[in-house]
């Protein structure tokens, strides 16, 4: 793909420079003059690496980075400043939803008080901002992987299912252990993802089912999970619309 790439430009006279990757291989026969650098363990700090899609890359790891602004202010932040910190953080690919949905809620809480875009936050708001705005880096420190699986890599080898007992106590304290779990492998034969989801469902359902029989439990204490909507919809088909798998 390289040598087409540059065969294919070179006849209108352009010549690619600032070549990256994670393969060495790609690289090793270039001119140094047409690398974007030798090695990317020169960069301390994410925010440095060279950038794919808006994304920082690690070539040597293979990874992605979010880099985060920087949300030093002297004075309380004011609604226009929140409002600008939510779309600082790149995230496209919603990799830290669970942190930049927060500053999103207070950003609503904002609105709900009815605070003007140049007025500070208000007493009881600022000690969420300033938590958030102090541990924002933190995200930095856990990359995510560009590749998904390696070589004869099998997306869904195997199903299982795993029993939780929860227990209210008489001081009104609550815990929960593992009791069992089993799992299958799939088979070989091609199925799909979904076949394979309601396989797990089924096998859920013997393993509380005997669980149940042996710890005494009533069926009404009992509850099956599944976060697959496919799964779910298809136990709730009446009988005679249901396929065989």
């Amino acid at each position: 793909m390289r040598s087409d790439i540059n065969s294919l430009l070179s006849l209108a006279c352009f010549t690619l420079r600032k070549w990256r990757s994670n393969c060495p291989e790609l690289l090793a026969d270039l001119p140094s003059e047409f690398k974007e650098v030798d090695n990317s363990d020169l960069f301390i700090s994410p925010s440095e690496r060279p950038k794919a899609l808006g994304l920082h890359w690690n070539t040597s790891t293979d990874t992605f980075h979010v880099c985060t602004p920087s949300l030093d202010y002297t004075e309380v932040p004011t609604k226009c400043q929140l409002a600008s910190a939510v779309g600082k953080t790149f995230d496209i690919m919603g990799w830290y939803s669970p942190v930049t949905v927060l500053i999103k809620i207070l950003l609503q809480r904002v609105w709900k008080y009815k605070i003007g875009w140049d007025e500070p936050l208000s007493s009881d708001l600022l000690p969420v901002w300033e938590k958030w705005s102090k541990d924002l880096h933190l995200i930095t420190e856990h990359p995510v992987a560009r590749r998904y699986c390696r070589n004869n890599c099998t997306v869904f080898a195997a199903f299982g299912a795993v029993v939780y007992v929860r227990l209210l106590h008489e001081d009104t304290t609550v815990s929960i252990n593992l009791i069992t779990s089993k799992t299958k492998v799939a088979p070989l034969n091609e199925n799909t993802i979904p076949c394979l989801e309601l396989c797990g469902a089924l096998l859920l359902a013997y393993l509380l089912y005997q669980t149940a029989k042996d710890l005494n439990i009533h069926t009404a204490n009992i509850f099956a999970w599944c976060d697959s909507t496919t799964i779910l919809g298809w136990l709730n088909m009446s009988s005679t619309r249901s396929k065989t798998t």
